[in-house]
């Protein structure tokens, strides 16, 4: 089966400046993401999880064509889309959404509502045929992400965040896209107002059959609204599975600490995470020094001679379970 969005050895390295005294030597390169292939199915949910600064919003960014890669190719429904620029890459950007994570800071406080809704569509040359009467898209899209049609002429400032994030979905959703980012989109948000945002993303790609990036640092959060999860770790995906198999057998160090720092809701659980807990010490290094062999070996409780000098490869280690770790 074909991925509709796939991203092939795909790398972003920023080179900042140069190192040692007054600013001598070679340039100093700040690699952000480094080498990552994932594929995402029409439909279906991909969740990208790891700590801050693991590279997961450069990377999505790079999928949807916002930051131009350093190597490697994005392949958009089977087309390389990785060169394209300007109006050859237009019909691609039509079928790409975004819900950014602050939304307080990512809608135009002198705009209303419905212009901002409204924009993408005079961007890509389409009309609104609710403008002389009609009903129109942007009103029929208000609705559909839970929003009064009154709020049309109100302004940013006059909502809540739950709702300003409705109307980030709207305007994301408005060019029904095949394909949406959701860069953090509930993390700025209070805890009770998560779940209704979520819901609403779930029930709009089963309505609309849109394909989801959903990048987070929670994995609750995540283990609600993905089919596939690919967890980060300094630029590189260490592990990817279903789900139901990676959170109930994660098989990397990284991820089998990740999932056993989630709150257990009950005493069973609790303990159970306690039995398999790997314990994690220090921070994770600077992306400007990544450390010889295995990314993960400064921290990792398990670390071999082998981790210091060998970088593991992602690989297959049970169908549909990719593992990147010597101890497989």
């Amino acid at each position: 089966m074909t991925a509709l969005l796939q991203a092939e050895g795909l790398s972003k390295h920023y080179s900042i400046g140069r190192k040692g005294l007054f600013g001598l030597g070679a340039h100093a390169v700040l690699r952000a993401v480094d080498g990552v292939s994932i594929r995402i199915e029409t439909g279906t949910t991909l969740g990208l999880v790891g700590e801050s600064g693991c590279g997961k919003s450069t990377l999505g960014r790079m999928l949807i064509r916002l930051v131009p890669p350093s190597g490697g190719r994005v392949l958009f429904d089977g087309q390389d889309i990785t060169a394209l620029h300007g109006p050859a890459l237009k019909p691609a950007r039509r079928s790409m959404g975004i819900v950014f994570q602050d939304p307080y800071g990512a809608l135009d406080p002198r705009m209303t509502v419905e212009a901002i809704v409204r924009e993408p569509l005079l961007i890509h040359g389409q009309r609104d045929e609710g403008q002389r009467g009609g009903r129109g898209r942007v009103a029929a899209m208000l609705e559909r992400v839970g929003l009064p049609t009154s709020a049309a002429s109100r302004y940013p400032h006059e909502f809540s965040g739950g709702q300003r994030q409705r109307v980030g979905i709207a305007r994301a959703l408005i060019m029904q896209p095949r394909v949406l980012l959701c860069d953090e989109p509930v993390s700025a948000l209070d805890v009770s107002v998560q779940a209704g945002i979520i819901n609403l993303l779930q029930d709009l790609q089963a309505e609309l059959g849109v394909a989801m990036l959903f990048i987070a640092h929670d994995l609750g959060v995540v283990r609600h609204i993905s089919d596939m999860v690919a967890v980060m770790y300094l630029g590189r995906v260490v592990e990817q599975a279903d789900k139901r198999t990676l959170y109930a057998r994660p098989m990397h160090p990284y991820t089998q600490a990740l999932i056993a720092s989630v709150p257990a809701l009950t005493p069973v659980g609790r303990t159970e995470r306690r039995a398999r807990r790997t314990q994690v010490g220090g921070d994770i290094p600077s992306a400007l020094n990544i450390p010889s062999g295995c990314r993960f070996h400064t921290r990792c409780p398990h670390a071999m001679p082998v981790c210091r000098e060998a970088d593991p490869a992602l690989v297959d280690h049970a169908p549909g379970h990719a593992v990147a770790c010597h101890l497989y």
